[in-house]
């Protein structure tokens, strides 16, 4: 172990005194925290120069105020970068989930997505143009150029403009609200028969589908046609009574939620490149078919993105 490790089990030590049960630990994830179990909840290394620690803690409480579900956070050191948090189980609703009960375990995630466009998003920072086209960056720095390593013409490029403008337009037309922005099926616990939301600290304020569209098109997992077409229905009709799309027509709504998670499969394309050439976590490549073929369907639906769509059947 490293001295983190020793350094995070004398400040839980110093906590609990007469407690001397044993610390395992539970995983590390995508960023450069590792989590530990113990018998007062879970330990998190969170390096305070790379982790967003007092936004973790923000979030956590907005969350609760909005009756989501989410990690109580028992304590804090922000300089060192340890926290305890209440134990939300070992079962995420990628593991959950069978065929039988999918439908019915996406209907309760979109049902806290209600609860979270209602959260307060006023102190967030905000998805803007400029946030959207750093993203889109990352795809170019990490996918295109480091990953493929390929070199585009001056009429890809003009093409890649157009489509980057058309994502950025289409994020900033809807309603913007309190975004978690990684809502997908591994960020999501099931526990004591509730949903629960973890690795919330990047919440911004942005477009209303962000999430809903990162919960159905899941760069992990791919949900088959007809629950798809269910669960999109529900989320429609949900909205709708909420007046959260503004009286859209359904086509519309499919429309607006197509491109809104081509966004974020573009910015994903650079994301697992980045993960994987920078950090060495080479596992991430494998998720990259799955967003590509994401991509292709979307561009192969819509008339202004066929120029774009001949760029990824090339690739």
């Amino acid at each position: 172990m490293t001295n983190r490790y020793d350094d995070l089990v004398n400040w839980y030590r110093k906590l609990y005194p007469n407690n001397n049960d044993l610390i395992s630990i539970v995983s590390g994830d995508a960023s450069f925290r590792k989590f530990y179990r113990c018998s007062e909840g879970v330990l998190m290394d969170a390096p305070p120069q790379t982790e967003k620690n007092t936004q973790f803690v923000k979030i956590a409480n907005l969350l609760h105020s909005a009756n989501i579900k989410a990690p109580v956070i028992k304590a804090v050191d922000y300089e060192q970068g340890f926290l305890l948090v209440s134990d939300l189980g070992n079962i995420t609703l990628a593991n959950y989930r069978t065929e039988q009960n999918l439908v019915d375990l996406y209907k309760k995630a979109i049902d806290v997505l209600v609860k979270l466009s209602s959260i307060d998003s006023t102190d967030l920072p905000c998805y803007d143009d400029a946030f959207i086209a750093m993203e889109n960056n990352i795809c170019k720095e990490w996918y295109f150029k480091k990953n493929i390593q390929i070199e585009f013409n001056e009429t890809d490029e003009e093409t890649i403009c157009e489509f980057e403008k058309l994502l950025i337009t289409n994020d900033l037309q809807q309603k913007q609200i309190a975004m978690h922005r990684d809502f997908h099926s591994r960020n999501i616990m099931v526990t004591e028969c509730e949903l629960a939301l973890v690795d919330f600290q990047d919440m911004v304020k942005g477009p209303l589908l962000y999430d809903l569209m990162s919960l159905m098109k899941d760069c992990y997992f791919v949900i088959d046609k007809d629950k798809y077409s269910e669960l999109m229905l529900y989320a429609y009709n949900t909205y709708k009574d909420l007046n959260l799309i503004d009286g859209m027509l359904y086509d519309d709504f499919l429309k607006v939620a197509d491109i809104t998670v081509l966004q974020r499969h573009y910015k994903c394309l650079g994301i697992f490149s980045r993960l994987a050439y920078r950090d060495n976590k080479k596992q991430y490549l494998e998720y990259i078919p799955t967003v590509l073929n994401y991509i292709k369907d979307v561009c192969s639906k819509y008339e202004e993105l066929q120029n774009i769509a001949k760029i990824f059947s090339r690739l």
